[in-house]
């Protein structure tokens, strides 16, 4: 984790104590935010154990910076507030939420999941089985054959035992497909 920039900083400083003020939570102006380049799949999250708002990278560089740090600042303050039975983007949430002047608190989760849609994809991972070797098992008898990543020496030919032969498979090494 990181500091945030220190016009991020102090723009986030600036919003937490005016929201604590709005919202009577004092404590929530003592709440950190920081930099988290490990967060991928969000842009932001409340850590409650640390009293911390952990940020994206991504998330400093958008618009909707106010609306993504509010409604952090809203679980922070419910956290804070010791609202046990609060859900996680229920009434006591959306009234924060619109407290803080955000009047339709659904629209500023889209502008967020809109902003991480438009993220990046992650790149996907190789195909284990296009790279590694593939083994061949072939009946001698009847040539059926049928392959698998490694090799099984308890298959037997299914028709040939069946005609009371041992069913016995020969095993060869495939290349690598690439």
């Amino acid at each position: 984790m990181r500091p945030l920039p220190t016009k991020a900083a102090t723009h986030a400083r600036r919003l937490l104590t005016r929201l604590a003020r709005v919202w009577a939570v004092p404590d929530l102006a003592t709440v950190e935010v920081v930099s988290n380049t490990r967060l991928s799949r969000t842009l932001a999250r409340f850590v409650v154990g640390a009293r911390r708002i952990e940020t994206s990278p991504r998330a400093l560089r958008l618009a909707a910076l106010d609306a993504i740090l509010t409604h952090e600042a809203a679980h922070a303050a419910l956290a804070l507030a010791g609202v046990a039975t609060a859900r996680p983007h229920g009434s006591e949430w959306r009234r924060l939420m619109t407290q803080a002047g955000i009047a339709h608190p659904t629209a500023a989760l889209w502008r967020c999941r809109l902003a991480a849609a438009t993220r990046r994809p992650a790149p996907k991972p190789a195909r284990r089985s296009a790279t590694r070797a593939r083994y061949e098992h072939w009946c001698p008898v009847c040539q059926s054959s049928r392959t698998a990543p490694r090799p099984v020496k308890a298959w037997r030919c299914r028709a040939c035992v069946l005609a009371g032969l041992p069913g016995i498979l020969e095993i060869t090494r495939e290349a690598p497909r690439r």
